[in-house]
């Protein structure tokens, strides 16, 4: 992840009047959030683009910045005086209730662009199947529960960025270790999501949930023909038995080193 850069947008933003900490705080989180889920979906940052917008439940903003709900909403406003940031809460019919899901979040890139607006089709979308999530066990709470005490990882806020549920002792995206073939025969605009469900799950099966990107960075040179599938699914196997067999405590650096060369790791 790129703080340095988030943290240059947000002061390009500010202006001669900076923001008091707190906003600041949550605001170079969304920028954050904005710009990798926006390099996770389409493979890069267009220099154009103005806003980003993802959908997150407050709790983990709070959670990962180590304060209340309430404050993340009292920054939040302070942000959107500014029109540098719009939430909208997402619900969705369960039985005879309405429920959350979490919250939409659009957040400034850039100072161009006009007046921050959500579209049409962004509150169409299914965000989230929360009664799917429930059913499975794919919660806040039994995120919570399954972390240290310590707060949640960014690549899990990433991930749940991203729609999908990370909860520790589950796969986030169960997949079939050969699907890296596939990612050769696959429609560019198709690429950016089977990547990040593939580094997903490589991350989790390889016990190394904070290196996401690092997963996604070798699979892209899969599907850009810069690495074979094969040496890379071959390598991965050797990784995986050495860890199951407890030969490799840290099992993502020795994969590394067998690839080290190949495609600039």
């Amino acid at each position: 992840m790129d703080k340095a850069e988030a943290e240059r947008r947000r002061q390009v933003l500010e202006g001669e009047d900076p923001l008091p900490e707190g906003p600041r705080r949550l605001l170079d989180l969304l920028i954050l959030l904005g710009l990798e889920t926006t390099r996770a979906r389409f493979g890069q940052v267009h220099p154009g683009l103005t806003s980003a917008t993802f959908h997150l439940p407050v709790e983990l903003l709070a959670w990962y910045l180590g304060v209340h709900t309430t404050t993340i909403w009292r920054w939040r406003k302070a942000l959107e005086e500014r029109d540098l940031v719009r939430a909208w809460v997402h619900r969705v019919p369960m039985g005879e209730e309405v429920w959350a899901t979490g919250v939409l979040w659009m957040v400034r890139l850039k100072p161009s662009g006009g007046k921050l607006r959500f579209d049409p089709e962004d509150f169409q979308w299914p965000w989230r199947d929360l009664e799917r999530d429930i059913g499975e066990g794919r919660t806040i709470w039994a995120l919570m529960k399954g972390l240290p005490k310590g707060g949640v990882p960014f690549p899990v806020l990433l991930a749940w960025a991203l729609g999908h549920r990370v909860v520790p002792g589950q796969d986030p995206v169960p997949q079939d270790l050969y699907a890296v073939y596939d990612l050769l025969n696959l429609a560019p605009q198709a690429r950016p999501d089977a990547i990040t469900q593939l580094a997903l799950h490589l991350a989790h099966r390889m016990g190394d949930m904070g290196s996401v990107r690092w997963y996604m960075k070798l699979l892209w040179a899969v599907a850009e023909g810069r690495l074979s599938p094969h040496l890379l699914v071959t390598q991965l196997e050797r990784a995986l038995a050495d860890r199951r067999e407890g030969w490799a405590r840290r099992a993502r650096a020795l994969l590394a080193s067998r690839l080290k060369g190949v495609v600039g790791m």
